[in-house]
């Protein structure tokens, strides 16, 4: 069997999860099943928030961290479950709590984790590139353009648009800046609502064919 960890951020959901009834776990599945695929962990969290379980948050969590685990291991559900309660006896000794029923638990939240992981799935595709995007912004500057007698009123002005886009590089916050004129942000204003555009056809032509998700953070 593979060996197994959980990290601290996740105990503490974990073991409250291990601890919760059945009619519980029920209506968390339930919730669960509801999420959109394509949103991302926060808006998971959210939609897991409005369950009125002491501990939500936290149980959220450890919830969508089991997606990874779904979808990269080899292993069955009942493999996994075994393997994360064997990593959580190891640290936990003295504790408890009946493994036997956490297991029952465990394996109820995974056969309704199809949303979650394909929300996961998707997330990663969109970001397993060597350079992902975060944001931007355009910074609008006016630059004078001064005469040979500097104290001359009669001056003339360029605007420079100069954007800036943070993204990430293997894990590093990375940030560049390129200089446009009017004429530039015309092109690239083009170039985005001609993919958009593109995506657009594509979403119609393959409705038949594919349930797209559209992913977000």
């Amino acid at each position: 069997m593979a060996s197994f960890l959980i990290p601290n951020m996740y105990m503490a959901g974990f073991e409250t999860l291990l601890q919760l009834d059945k009619t519980t776990i029920d209506k968390i599945g339930n919730q669960m099943i509801s999420f959109l695929p394509g949103k991302g962990p926060k808006a998971f969290y959210e939609h897991m928030a409005v369950l009125d379980i002491k501990g939500i948050d936290e149980i959220s969590k450890t919830i969508y961290s089991f997606s990874n685990l779904l979808i990269e291991q080899k292993s069955s559900h009942q493999e996994i479950a075994e393997g994360l309660l064997e990593a959580y006896k190891k640290r936990n000794p003295d504790s408890k709590i009946d493994l036997e029923k956490g297991k029952e638990m465990l394996l109820l939240i995974f056969s309704n984790s199809k949303s979650v992981k394909l929300s996961y799935k998707g997330l990663s595709l969109i970001l397993d590139v060597p350079n992902a995007y975060a944001k931007s912004s355009i910074i609008t500057d006016i630059r004078p353009v001064f005469n040979d007698e500097l104290e001359d009123k009669d001056r003339y002005a360029i605007i420079s648009q100069t954007i800036k886009i943070e993204y990430q590089n293997d894990g590093l916050d990375k940030t560049f800046y390129i200089n446009f004129d009017s004429l530039d942000l015309e092109e690239l204003k083009s170039q985005i609502e001609r993919a958009q555009k593109k995506e657009s056809i594509l979403r119609k032509e393959y409705a038949e064919a594919f349930n797209f998700i559209k992913v977000q953070e």
